[in-house]
This record gives C-alpha cells, sequence and structure tokens, in this order.
C-alpha cells in the first residue's frame, strides 16, 4: 500500500516538481494550495501519511497551518515537515517550537528529503503498531475475566441443569434450576452484549452518550475485576444533560481509566479499595471525574502523563491506553475533551493514610 504524502504549497511549479519526484520513489501524492482549503480537507477526512509544508502561503502562512494541526489531537500524530526558503535559526526554531517534526531550508537535496520522509513515516508506522498492541492487550484483559464469569456461569447452568434431570418429579427442584439457568443465560447475554458496544469502532460525528447508562456497561464489564479484587464501586451522578458523543466511544474512555484506577489500586496493595465515579455540571461543560484510592503518579512523572508512549506501566503499557491516547478521543465536532483536571491530570494526594488519584474529562454538550 503506498503512503500518501500531501503536499501544501501554491507554487504550482515547485509543488509539481516535488509531486514527481516523490512519485517516482513510489509515494501517492496530491496537493492544495492554500493553508485554509487544507485545513477544511483535514477537518473533513483527508488523513495523509505526512504533510510537506510550504511557509510562503497566500492568507495564513505555513507557521498558523502548523500550530493548527498540532494542537488538533486527530490530526497531530501527522508528520509535518516544513520547507522554507528562511535559514535563520530563529526560523528553525519557531517552526519547530510550533509542532513541526522537521524544518528543510530550500533548495532541499533529493536525497535527504526522502531519507528524512522515509524515517518519519518509519516513526509514525511504529506508534500506530505500538497503539495496537495496547489495544489488543486490553481487551486480551478484558477478554480473560469474561471468560471467567462465562466458565462460572456455564457451570451453574450445567450443574442445575442436571440436578433437574436426576429429580424430574419435583416440580419444585425443576422450577429453581430452571430459574438459575434462566438468570444465568440473561447475564450471560448482558456480557455479550457489552463487549459488542465496546469493541464497536465508530467514526459517527453525532451521538448522544448518557453518562449513567454508559457507565452502568462499564461496570458490567468489569464486575469481574472488581468483585475478584475487592474493589467497591460508588456512583455519584448530579448532571442532566447527555453528551454529543458516541456512545462506544465515551464506553472506551471509560473503561481505560476504569482500569487505570483498578491497576492503581492493586499496585498499591493497601486494604482501603475504592473507586468514585462522579459527575459535576457547569454552564458548558460535563466533567466525569473517577477517583481511586491507588498509588497515584510520583511528582516527578507528573508533567509526562500526556506524552505519547508514556506509562507507569511497563515497556508496553500493561494494556491500558494511558493518557495521551484517552486525549486522542477530542473531537470538535463532538467536543469531548480530556484535559488535565487543575492542569496536572492524574493527582496524587493523600487522604487519610491513603492516596487518592483523580483522572476527569471535560465533555461539552453538543449544541
Amino acid at each position: 500500500m503506498k503512503r500518501h504524502i500531501l503536499i501544501i504549497d501554491d507554487d504550482i511549479s515547485h509543488a509539481s516538481f516535488m509531486m514527481m519526484l516523490l512519485e517516482d520513489a513510489g509515494y501517492l501524492c496530491s496537493r492544495i494550495a492554500s493553508g485554509e482549503k487544507a485545513l477544511e480537507r483535514l477537518q473533513d477526512d483527508l488523513r495523509p501519511d505526512l504533510i510537506l509544508l510550504d511557509i510562503m502561503l497566500e492568507g495564513i502562512d505555513g507557521y498558523e497551518v502548523c500550530k493548527r494541526i498540532k494542537t488538533d489531537t486527530r490530526l497531530r500524530a501527522i508528520p509535518v515537515i516544513i520547507l522554507s526558503g528562511r535559514s535563520s535559526i530563529d526560523e528553525k526554531i519557531l517552526g519547530l517550537e510550533i509542532g513541526a517534526d522537521d524544518y528543510l531550508v530550500k533548495p532541499v537535496k533529493t536525497r535527504e528529503l526522502l531519507a528524512r520522509i522515509s524515517v518519519l513515516i518509519r516513526l509514525r508506522s511504529l506508534q500506530e503498531q505500538i497503539t495496537q498492541v495496547e489495544k489488543l492487550a486490553g481487551l486480551g484483559q478484558l477478554a480473560a475475566g469474561i471468560a471467567h464469569e462465562f466458565n462460572n456461569l456455564i457451570g451453574g447452568m450445567l450443574g442445575y441443569a442436571q440436578l433437574a434431570m436426576l429429580t424430574p418429579d419435583n416440580r419444585e427442584m425443576t422450577l429453581k434450576a430452571l430459574s438459575v439457568v434462566e438468570k444465568s443465560c440473561f447475564r450471560a447475554k448482558e456480557l455479550t452484549e457489552n463487549m459488542l458496544l465496546f469493541s464497536t469502532h465508530s467514526d459517527q460525528p453525532e451521538g448522544q452518550a448518557d453518562v449513567a447508562s454508559t457507565m452502568e456497561h462499564t461496570s458490567v464489564l468489569l464486575s469481574s475485576q472488581l468483585s475478584k479484587n475487592r474493589i467497591t464501586l460508588t456512583q455519584e451522578f448530579t448532571h442532566k444533560r447527555t453528551l454529543a458523543i458516541t456512545a462506544n466511544r465515551l464506553l472506551q474512555l471509560l473503561m481505560s481509566l476504569m482500569q487505570n484506577a483498578i491497576h492503581a489500586i492493586l499496585e498499591n496493595g493497601g486494604e482501603e479499595r475504592e473507586i468514585l465515579v462522579s459527575t459535576r455540571e457547569t454552564d458548558e461543560v460535563v466533567q466525569i471525574s473517577i477517583r481511586d484510592t491507588g498509588c497515584g503518579i510520583p511528582q516527578n512523572q507528573r508533567s509526562r502523563i500526556f506524552e505519547p508512549f508514556f506509562t507507569t506501566k511497563g515497556p508496553l503499557g500493561g494494556g491500558r491506553y494511558g493518557c495521551h491516547r484517552n486525549r486522542s478521543f477530542r473531537r470538535p465536532r463532538n467536543r469531548l475533551i480530556l484535559r488535565r483536571p487543575s492542569g496536572t491530570g492524574r493527582v496524587r494526594r493523600e487522604k487519610g493514610k491513603h492516596l487518592q488519584a483523580d483522572n476527569s474529562c471535560l465533555c461539552r454538550e453538543r449544541k
């Protein structure tokens, strides 16, 4: 599959030369002449593997285009190489500070350009692979817990079914057995439906998700882990509005934060094992807060929690998404935003003799 490179350049002769060069190297290329049109296309559905961005553009310049790309969590992972005739160190520093992944001065040497493009695309491919590994590991852990519960349900149904077969003339025992089997079937159906909701991927921009209902699905999926580890889950919802986000996206976010909380509690190893999920509503936002009595995050690591690939759970993140991945749920049309509560993200602080950690996200209601 060919990698797609988007060229944002209003100089048609230079852009044509770059397209010919890159196509000969095996890339698929497209060109947009203005920064405004490029941002519009990127906001819709255009997702190139890399962007070559000229600085001197009509309308907004390349610096502003780069800044907007890198502040949009849906687009920030796309590598951006700035191409400029300005060779001063101040210009290079400015380009890199606003988020550009590289800065090359025209005229660019062909071999150097192709090498830098190749490196950035490989890095992005690696990031995508790590993300997939994290997702599969998380699903694997979740599936293991649900498989254990299914095994218990099947064992119970089999036992009562055999008991009913051994005492066919005992109507009371038969009805009791059938009742247990029916309850177990409903529980298995509930687990299956929630797994399907969690695993469904949707890019639909519109949706109305209810936090209480979605949290109920989350607690069903995690019920085995919560009961096995003797963790008490408390829910205090005071908001009244639904959120402009699809239910499965909100479910994935809550699952990720809840798994983080469970992991923190187990790492802490204390007797107090509690998770509190609460909401608070203001004029513009609904804040969802997940607090736990876990180990928290060391002071020297708190400033890094929103960095890509950063995790406190080992080389592959222990199967959880991390705050950077949760932040990527932000969608401008849905206006779902994960931010650092009070500027710190997951905060470690004393609560009696135990520690309490917070995860919060801000969700704007669709207007």
